[in-house]
């Protein structure tokens, strides 16, 4: 296929707008798009991007420095030359720089649900925008605690949120610093491996948030001592 002054422009004013989509999807959870969602997504951010750049170069001291982006419209009509100029070339890179700064914007205002907070605290909505109670309760609470998980078999560990998977419908969990709880007795055992990987969410029975930040940390120092103590001697 030929590729045209025309296609070429179209390409290039598309550029930012993809871009910012990518950085979107790869700072967000969210479900994989369409071709047709992603390419109109990616219309809008460009059209915005350009706008404002149009918008920066009204002001007189501005307009000396950046590119003018009326001017990459026409510029299919003097051929692919002129399309991929520098000039050409310098505007779609202030237009893609604009459009990293707004889709970091909307990475964080989703990541922490900024409009679903505005709408709580407006007596709108009680949704807190997350697609579970889970996924809510860990994003919201369990990262700043320790956690024990009661599994269905009977076991049960506790540990510091590593991470979690609220993209797939798993819902995987990593914990770190994991103590395993004894069975037998009331004291938790120190495994020499303390991350722990849970494939599913199935195989929990339920999630205690434990209101001290390290209910094992002081344990752990007084084991340290104690062995310590005992090397010394």
């Amino acid at each position: 296929m030929q590729i045209t002054p025309q296609i070429a422009v179209y390409v290039l004013l598309l550029v930012p707008g993809l871009l910012g989509h990518a950085l979107f999807c790869a700072f967000t959870y969210t479900a994989k798009p369409t071709w047709s969602g992603r390419t109109v997504v990616a219309i809008l951010l460009s059209a915005v991007s350009y706008a404002t750049l149009a918008l920066l170069r009204t002001c007189d001291r501005l307009a000396c420095w950046l590119p003018d982006p009326v001017a990459l419209l026409h510029a299919a009509e003097n051929g692919i030359p002129a399309t991929v100029s520098a000039n050409s070339l310098l505007c779609v890179l202030g237009a893609c720089m604009i459009a990293v700064f707004f889709s970091l914007l909307i990475v964080k205002a989703h990541n922490h649900r900024a409009m679903y907070v505005i709408a709580q605290m407006t007596g709108l909505t009680t949704k807190s925008g997350y697609e579970s109670e889970w996924d809510s309760l860990m994003m919201r609470h369990a990262r700043t605690r320790w956690v024990m998980l009661l599994m269905k078999d009977g076991s049960a560990f506790a540990g510091w949120v590593e991470s979690h998977d609220i993209a797939s419908t798993d819902r995987g969990i990593v914990l770190s610093k994991v103590r395993e709880y004894d069975k037998e007795g009331d004291n938790f055992l120190w495994p020499d491996d303390e991350l722990l990987y849970i494939n599913s969410l199935a195989d929990v029975r339920a999630l205690r948030l434990i209101p001290n930040k390290e209910p094992c940390h002081e344990q752990s120092r007084a084991e340290e001592a104690t062995a310590t103590t005992e090397q010394d001697r």
